[in-house]
């Protein structure tokens, strides 16, 4: 009776831990609310699918969206601070004017890494150009259009980068089209005008759930991903999207982007803003051929797993067909700067680099130092250019 007694008053207590984890409000989300699939950090705008509300500030532990998308941990997530500004994008500082103004979606806001090692931020510590960052996760470029009319001409910039992501803005830039034809609905599940909703993850507080895992480590069972293997000996494993490329001219996003940049460009042109064009490739693009995607047999208790993992067929498009190749054809008809940092990434992945965050899409801090210092040598040229100018119309 004793031994029962114990059991059933340690089950109650355990069920009344469990009960008040599952039952207490959290003041914070479980991650970090740049991704869009949190759906936080999130409001409606009558010109954009969304916006970020001003004066956003979030901190915690950053998994990547490839660990996410499993509920998986990652073991590369970082300490990050996401913080917004009086009109709702990632700036640490409030301002209304700045000289170099950064449009883009993810790869520009950069969500997942502090602020400080974000290529906007360090084009500003190494060029002594006052910059903002107005990119927003999810945007193609007719969005970035609207940014750059609504938010980037007051800031009278002297020179504006414009980032296109590989991986999806010919997808991105049709939704836009497809979102304004449909009388501008609302576009995420449970979409609501909030800053920071208090909830959280009962499961990672859970101490039954941590002891759990303690027991039974995870199996990571992403179907796609191979082993790379740093400067410094260090194996790690790559998580890959698993999408394939269209051909950029035969789809129906390529138009849109086409409008978007010629557009754009006159706008600029007009008010004697600088304009550079810079092209952010797909992971798989840069990491994929340094790392090995040999099949995996994994021990577990049901037995051997075994995971095949390769580079899928048709995986490359023609160069002729590739989004970069139309982008350059472009930006040449118009007479305006093309930046391509695939060819600096993948020669930084071939001595070592980890320039994509293994458990993520995105770029890693040293992907965008490659970044920043092709954007700096760009604007120089163009600094240089705009001095001889105006020295020869004197």
């Amino acid at each position: 009776m004793r031994w029962l007694t114990v059991s059933l008053s340690a089950c109650l207590a355990l069920f009344l831990v469990e009960s008040a984890f599952l039952l207490w409000p959290a003041s914070t989300v479980s991650d970090n609310p740049w991704y869009l699939s949190t759906g936080e950090a999130l409001k409606r705008d009558s010109d954009l699918p969304w916006l970020r509300p001003p004066g956003i500030e979030w901190s915690g532990m950053s998994r990547g969206d490839l660990a996410m998308e499993t509920n998986s941990e990652d073991p590369y997530a970082a300490m990050v601070t996401f913080q917004t500004d009086h009109q709702g994008f990632r700036n640490a500082e409030h301002r209304d004017f700045a000289e170099c103004l950064c449009i883009g979606d993810s790869f520009t806001e950069a969500g997942n890494l502090p602020i400080e090692k974000t290529f906007v931020r360090l084009i500003e510590e190494e060029s002594d150009m006052s910059t903002r960052n107005l990119g927003v996760a999810g945007y193609g470029p007719p969005a970035e259009l609207v940014v750059l009319e609504k938010f980037g001409l007051p800031c009278k910039p002297q020179v504006v980068i414009w980032q296109i992501a590989e991986t999806n803005d010919l997808d991105d830039a049709m939704f836009f089209v497809q979102w304004q034809q449909a009388g501008r609905p609302d576009v995420l599940p449970g979409f609501k005008d909030a800053s920071l909703s208090p909830r959280s993850d009962p499961q990672h507080r859970s101490p039954l759930h941590l002891f759990y895992d303690q027991l039974v480590p995870e199996i990571d069972q992403w179907p796609f991903r191979g082993v790379f293997t740093d400067r410094g000996e260090t194996e790690h494993w790559m998580r890959f999207e698993m999408s394939s490329l269209p051909e950029a001219d035969q789809h129906p996003g390529w138009p849109v982007i086409e409008y978007s940049i010629t557009s754009g460009a006159k706008l600029l042109r007009d008010r004697n803003i600088a304009l550079v064009i810079l092209l952010i490739p797909r992971k798989l693009r840069v990491m994929g051929g340094y790392c090995d995607f040999a099949p995996l047999q994994i021990e577990t208790p049901d037995g051997p797993y075994r995971i095949e993992h390769d580079l899928p067929e048709g995986w490359e498009l023609p160069e002729e067909a590739r989004l970069a190749t139309k982008l350059g054809e472009l930006c040449d008809n118009l007479d305006i700067p093309f930046v391509d940092a695939t060819d600096a990434l993948i020669g930084q992945a071939s001595r070592g680099t980890l320039v994509y965050q293994p458990m993520d899409t995105h770029l890693t801090a040293e992907g965008h130092q490659v970044v920043a210092e092709l954007l700096i040598n760009e604007m120089s040229v163009i600094n240089r250019f705009s001095t001889n100018s105006d020295a020869k119309s004197e």
